[in-house]
């Protein structure tokens, strides 16, 4: 699934129950740190942020939130 902003993703989260999800922290509506934190009230379907925030305060905030890893994008899949 795709989603173009926070509210969405969470919609979508809600309606189709994924096994992982990818999520950026930079959306509108709502960010990712809102999102997980919605889902965290309820589950804890495994999350990580892929971020082009690559400060330690932004790290230590998603896996405070609930976050199972953060990544800094971009990546080397290698």
């Amino acid at each position: 699934m795709f989603a173009n902003d926070g509210a969405e993703a969470l919609m979508q989260y809600r309606a189709l129950s994924p096994d992982l999800m990818l999520l950026d922290i930079n959306m509108p509506k709502l960010d990712g740190f809102g999102v997980i934190r919605k889902i965290r009230e309820n589950d804890h379907v495994p999350v990580i942020f892929i971020s082009a925030r690559s400060g330690d305060i932004d790290k230590l905030e998603g896996l405070g939130c609930g976050a199972d890893d953060y990544t800094v994008k971009p990546f080397n899949p290698k």
